[in-house]
């Protein structure tokens, strides 16, 4: 859960992590204004940006436009920095607590929270979030990892845990369609 009190402006990001909010937006004109409003200018790979504008962004998005916010999620594998080598569905899933550290520098262990990936059967998977990320752009980064592997991925955020809710960790139960 992303608190108010929590300070991570030691933390970056990399601009291949805020690729995904270009490309999701349907106006170049709209998306550089709500980037800029947040300090976020002209964004490259390879360069790193400050997380907490990065995370204040995705809580306007939340909010104001979570669409848009889940279509960035959608992104995620086909922009932000990715182990390499990633050939399958389960392995793109598997690693993508890897991935979330790889796309972040200047931490201080594990504060940024993780993703944990469990095989239920072939075609269902959980994946329990306590990332700093919204739901909604989680739901949208599973759904894109299926889409990089030509796959339907069907979401069902479990009511239990919900990090906006204050709770420590989102459960979520991830399943290909045949």
């Amino acid at each position: 859960m992303i608190s108010d009190e929590m300070n991570f402006s030691h933390v970056e990001v990399a601009g291949e992590g805020l690729y995904p909010v270009i490309h999701a937006f349907d106006s170049n004109v709209l998306c550089k204004v709500l980037l800029q409003k947040y300090g976020l200018h002209d964004i490259q790979k390879g360069k790193f940006y400050p997380l907490t504008e990065y995370l204040a962004l995705l809580k306007n998005m939340e909010k104001r436009m979570p669409t848009v916010l889940k279509r960035t999620g959608k992104f995620i594998m086909t922009e932000a920095i990715f182990p390499p080598g990633v050939n399958s569905l389960e392995q793109a899933f598997e690693l993508s607590d890897q991935a979330y550290y790889m796309n972040h520098r200047g931490l201080k262990g594990d504060e940024i929270g993780h993703y944990k990936f469990k095989k239920i059967s072939d075609s269902s998977f959980r994946m329990t979030a306590s990332s700093l990320y919204p739901c909604v752009f989680d739901q949208g980064a599973f759904i894109g990892i299926g889409k990089k592997f030509n796959r339907v991925i069907l979401v069902e955020h479990s009511n239990d845990n919900c990090r906006s809710k204050g709770d420590s960790h989102c459960d979520y139960i991830i399943t290909v369609k045949k």
